[in-house]
């Protein structure tokens, strides 16, 4: 900690200019903690610091930086999931490489 502020903290409230966002990725990556200090939404200077909070915000709802980069893989077999019970199907206009994508005959370790 620094002056009491965790290292997220500490970034999000630097006066540097468009070098916050890979910053926080990297600290995520990590395994910073993220806690309700760190999004802090009074501070916005510029885009790239909403851009932060919003990276933030959606780890935090995910439950961590593995999670929230899984999420993609894992809408995509949930709706294989569906497409296999019959709950859902391809649109007729879809473009075929996504027809192919929730085919039942694709096997989950491709996608």
């Amino acid at each position: 900690m620094y002056n009491g502020h965790t290292p997220l903290t500490t970034v999000l409230l630097s006066k540097r200019q468009g070098e916050k966002y890979p910053i926080v990725e990297a600290l995520l990556r990590a395994g910073a903690s993220i806690d309700k200090e760190s999004l802090i939404e009074g501070t916005f200077r510029n885009q790239t610091d909403v851009g932060c909070v919003l990276l933030l915000r959606d780890v935090r709802a995910a439950g961590s930086w593995k999670k929230y980069k899984l999420l993609p893989h894992m809408q995509i077999l949930r709706l294989r999931s569906l497409v296999a019970r019959g709950r859902a199907s391809a649109r007729p206009d879809a473009a075929p490489c996504v027809a192919r994508l929730i085919s039942p005959n694709l096997c989950n370790e491709v996608v």
